[in-house]
């Protein structure tokens, strides 16, 4: 009996061994992920001091965070921010536009343009479906469109009043000439329609895993060579990526779905 009880002994004991390592698996995945996820947004490389933020700070801002911080200032004052590029993002292709600007490594890529709406006056006017790049390497496709509400608190307490503004996200995806199928690389694309304002759009551009997949190399690729890549905004020293005395709510509305978010906008 005392034979058959330490043969129990060391099987439970090597069940609770096994079961502690697939416990602590999931853990140790999780962290790899987590690493990941911020490989490519660390702060520093948007413009964003080294000594200001905690190494792992990474700037992945939500839609509204874009809107009330980068693309409203800039519609309203003209301000610019490092963490945004100005360029024309039809210039030439995603990968090409964002190694000149120094993100071929980077997670995605901000970039802020001045457009005219088809049919004139401030944004919210008819854009194209497919826009082709003026290098004629490939083209821009819009998948979907989203509208939101972005409610603006000045003052915190209310105090300042509140300002509605209604923005537009399109979804597009581009595909190299001659292509049916995406490239995997895609671009987010604000709006503002509500207030009338100058026709800004800024875009964000992200490489999807389909992208890494299809061992898009953006070394390989030739600079654009039709026009001079646009410059960088310099920092503002008088807005910051969150006001501190600002709240403002977004309410995500379209077909589907509703989403309500709160978060501190400078304007």
């Amino acid at each position: 009996m005392a034979s058959t009880s330490r043969k129990r002994s060391a099987r439970s004991l090597q069940e609770d061994e096994q079961t502690s390592s697939a416990a602590e698996a999931p853990a140790a995945v999780r962290e790899d992920e987590e690493r990941v996820a911020v490989a490519g947004m660390e702060a520093w490389r948007f413009g964003f001091s080294r000594f200001s933020w905690f190494p792992a700070f990474k700037f992945d801002p939500t839609d509204a965070d874009i809107v009330a911080s980068y693309l409203l200032p800039r519609a309203l004052y003209g301000r610019g921010h490092a963490a945004v590029i100005q360029d024309d993002v039809s210039r030439c292709e995603p990968w090409t536009l964002m190694r000149e600007h120094g993100h071929a490594t980077s997670a995605h890529a901000f970039f802020v343009h001045d457009h005219e709406s088809v049919g004139g006056g401030g944004g919210g006017g008819r854009r194209k479906v497919q826009r082709a790049v003026k290098n004629g390497g490939g083209v821009w496709r819009i998948q979907k469109g989203e509208v939101a509400i972005l409610t603006i608190v000045r003052g915190g307490g209310g105090g300042g009043g509140e300002l509605d503004v209604v923005y537009k996200r399109r979804n597009l995806s581009f595909h190299r000439r001659g292509e049916s199928s995406s490239s995997g690389w895609v671009m987010h694309e604000y709006e503002i329609t509500s207030p009338p304002l100058p026709a800004t759009v800024l875009s964000r551009i992200r490489a999807t895993p389909r992208a890494k997949d299809k061992k898009l190399c953006i070394k390989e690729e030739p600079s654009c060579s039709t026009s001079a890549a646009g410059e960088r905004s310099g920092p503002n020293p008088d807005h910051t990526a969150a006001g501190a005395g600002d709240s403002a709510t977004a309410n995500h509305n379209n077909t589907t779905s509703a989403a309500t978010t709160t978060m501190a906008a400078a304007v």
